[in-house]
C-alpha cells in the first residue's frame, strides 16, 4: 500500500523529554497524518519491550508501532518515507509520500528534526 497526502500542518517539538515530528492534512480534524516520536531517555523496560526506538503513528489507515522506517527522501516539495516489509506492524505499507510547501517550514529544519528522531537507528535520510 502506498499512502499520499498533502500536508497543511507541520510540528516539531520537544516536551517532557519526548521529541515529536508531525505532518497532517489538517490542523483541526486530520484524516491523514504521520507522527514520529522518540524519547530522549531510554529505560530498561523500553529495551525489554522493543520500544527503545522511535514510535510511528499513521492516521489513515490507522496504524502505529515502533520502528519500521527504512529510509526517508527529502525533496523541496515532498517527503517520502519507505517502510520495512520485515517490521510486522507496518509490513503492508510500502511508502508514505507527503507533499510539502515552504510555508510549513524550512527544508533544513525538517531535515534536522528527522535526524533527531532517527538518531542511532538504521534509517537513512537523503536529500535530493
Amino acid at each position: 500500500m502506498n499512502i499520499q497526502f498533502s500536508a497543511t500542518y507541520y510540528d516539531s517539538s520537544s516536551e517532557d523529554d519526548v521529541l515529536t515530528f508531525g505532518l497532517a492534512d489538517s490542523l483541526d480534524d486530520p484524516k491523514h497524518f504521520l507522527i514520529l516520536q522518540r524519547t530522549e531517555e531510554v529505560y530498561e523496560q523500553d529495551v525489554e519491550l522493543g520500544q527503545d526506538t522511535y514510535y510511528v503513528e499513521i492516521g489513515e489507515p490507522g496504524m502505529a508501532g515502533y520502528g519500521g522506517v527504512d529510509d526517508v527522501l527529502i525533496a523541496a516539495d515532498k517527503l517520502v518515507f519507505n517502510f520495512s516489509n520485515a517490521t510486522p506492524w507496518c509490513n503492508t505499507i510500502k511508502t508514505i509520500g507527503i507533499e510539502i510547501t515552504p510555508q510549513l517550514g524550512s527544508i533544513d529544519d525538517i531535515e534536522s528534526s528527522l535526524r533527531e528522531i532517527f538518531i542511532e537507528t538504521s534509517t537513512t535520510i537523503t536529500r535530493s
